[in-house]
């Protein structure tokens, strides 16, 4: 099991909201990775037990859904983290914009794997490429 540095908890929009609909399969692909696991609870992670529960459903993902509530991205640095965080919501809307139209379709795995290799580097010049998207005098 990868051990993880750092961790984002965002609150996004269409995670919650796909994850609460009965029947919508909420699921989706990680950018890179395989199928994203959900936690069944909205529940806030206050106790010892809470949080072996979300290490158990987690297990050697980067990310994982929490069930009406929104994301647990992991990563070995906060850039890291922060950028799987804001390619799993891109992913989860082209997700949701594909299943409006038809069956999304998923990324091979050699696809998978080559994207996978790449990430790590590619994360730092992403992080960099986000921040200086915020308004002038923003900060992190």
């Amino acid at each position: 099991m990868p051990t993880a540095v750092s961790s984002v908890h965002p609150h996004v929009a269409s995670r919650p909201c796909q994850t609460a609909v009965k029947g919508l399969d909420a699921r989706i692909s990680e950018r890179p990775g395989p199928e994203t696991p959900i936690f069944p609870s909205p529940r806030l992670i206050y106790t010892i037990q809470d949080g072996k529960e979300i290490c158990a459903t987690l297990g050697d993902r980067m990310a994982m859904l929490l069930k009406g509530h929104g994301i647990v991205v992991c990563g070995d640095s906060l850039e890291y983290a922060t950028v799987h965080a804001i390619y799993l919501e891109r992913t989860a809307y082209m997700q949701f914009v594909a299943s409006c139209v038809g069956k999304p379709s998923i990324m091979p795995q050699k696809d998978i794997d080559y994207m996978k290799e790449n990430m790590m580097y590619r994360s730092y010049d992403a992080f960099a490429y986000f921040k200086s998207q915020l308004p002038k005098g923003g900060k992190l």
